[in-house]
């Protein structure tokens, strides 16, 4: 069993700083909780009294993303990249194969902090589904690299759908061969085309 971590003031401050190198800005309360070095945003409410205060005590520029512009720049992100595009792939999942074979936010880990977006039982293969949305080519590199570790050893079939449309198939396929740290064999990532195709050649359960 997996040791549990201890988040520490100055293991917080680690891992916005690790998160601002590889994202270029400082994470979200969504980010947060999908990054794994980084406890979730509901433990820093409890423990720090919320975002703005961890962040202030961190000394980050921007302390609170729920005022003026900085509001409206995230919930625009946040309707663009993660409501509009997971329930995009929700909808397709559900007509797919039916909503009780499609389980959302399944813990992967001893203790749940590491959770997918959606795990699918099939009848001819079961496989989980990771939906990410890379700003460009150039952070494309960052996501996969913060991906692998996540989900680091996984047993099941694993597939990585990158929402960007701007991102091509190719884009993700050259990238991934000029990779030195390959993805395990049971890890593919997609665009959301290939992925809905992808879908349609595996047999779903038939419900009576």
């Amino acid at each position: 069993m997996a040791k549990e971590i201890i988040w520490t003031e100055d293991k917080i401050e680690e891992g916005f700083k690790k998160f601002a190198v590889e994202y270029g800005h400082p994470p979200t309360s969504l980010e947060i909780d999908k990054y794994p070095h980084l406890p979730s945003s509901r433990q820093l409410q409890r423990r720090f009294g919320g975002l703005p205060n961890i962040r202030g005590k961190l000394g980050l520029n921007i302390t609170d993303y729920t005022k003026g512009e900085i509001r409206s720049q995230v919930a625009q992100a946040m309707a663009e990249r993660g409501l509009t595009l997971e329930k995009h792939i929700k909808q397709l999942l559900f007509r797919y194969f039916g909503p009780m074979f499609v389980h959302e936010q399944k813990p992967v880990s001893d203790f749940g902090r590491t959770r997918l977006d959606f795990f699918v039982y099939a009848k001819s293969k079961n496989f989980g589904v990771d939906v990410f949305y890379a700003k460009d080519r150039q952070s494309l590199a960052g996501c996969i690299n913060i991906k692998k570790r996540v989900y680091n050893d996984i047993k099941f079939d694993l597939i990585m759908v990158q929402a960007n449309p701007a991102i091509s198939q190719q884009n993700i396929d050259d990238l991934l061969k000029r990779k030195k740290q390959k993805l395990d064999n049971n890890v593919c990532i997609l665009t959301v085309d290939k992925f809905t195709t992808f879908i349609k050649s595996i047999e779903p359960f038939r419900v009576i």
